[in-house]
């Protein structure tokens, strides 16, 4: 049985919610037994890194959007 996961993913905002390619993503395994206490900052790291690794690759022009992909350059 697989548990229940949490995350977060960055992509270009459009005019149509969620429609554009994902830049970045992450998430983790959680329970249905963890507490709300323990979910939330658990949910606000996820997010804050997944914001922060996408803000910097696109600061840095390592991102290229292609149809419906995404290529991130290493450096």
């Amino acid at each position: 049985m697989q548990g229940k996961r949490i995350g977060a993913t960055a992509h270009p905002v459009t005019e149509v919610l969620d429609d554009a390619p994902i830049i970045k993503q992450s998430m983790e395994r959680i329970s249905h037994r963890d507490a709300l206490e323990v979910l939330m900052p658990t949910e606000c790291h996820i997010g804050e890194a997944v914001r922060s690794r996408a803000e910097r690759w696109h600061i840095e022009s390592r991102i290229l959007l292609y149809k419906n992909m995404t290529v991130i350059f290493e450096r």
